[in-house]
């Protein structure tokens, strides 16, 4: 089968795979995707299989000196981010594939990285939005 994820004009009878603008996708319940780490100095990348319905960013504790910054592309740590402190959360939908944390105070934290996926390979998705206004 071609790897076309809108049409199929050679066979339109063969099932075609869904891609970043398949409704369905988004409207049923995610494929569950869970993660909990230690945010240091170094950049921390979570990759999804697939493409997200949503992401929900838990930063945990309570000390001072602890925060987080989460971007949709490396480059974005640096100029499109935002923060999270000890006890917020975050619930994002959005559609990507990748995500980037970084330490933003003096001390690392722990995070929860809860996503919903969609059924949608995170090849669908070229370049994760990177280069664009607001995602750096």
């Amino acid at each position: 089968m071609a790897d076309n994820h809108t049409s199929n004009t050679a066979n339109p009878m063969e099932y075609m795979r869904p891609g970043l603008g398949h409704t369905p996708s988004y409207q049923s319940s995610g494929i569950p995707w869970l993660k909990s780490d230690t945010i240091t100095s170094t950049v921390t990348s979570y990759e999804f299989p697939n493409v997200t319905k949503f992401i929900t960013i838990l930063a945990h504790g309570t000390a001072n000196n602890k925060t987080v910054k989460i971007a949709f592309s490396e480059n974005g740590l640096s100029t499109n981010y935002f923060t999270l402190y000890p006890g917020e959360q975050v619930t994002l939908e959005v559609k990507v594939k990748e995500i980037f944390m970084t330490k933003g105070d003096t001390n690392d934290i722990d995070v929860s990285v809860c996503a919903g996926l969609t059924n949608i390979p995170a090849g669908a998705l070229q370049g994760n939005w990177s280069g664009s206004a607001g995602v750096g």
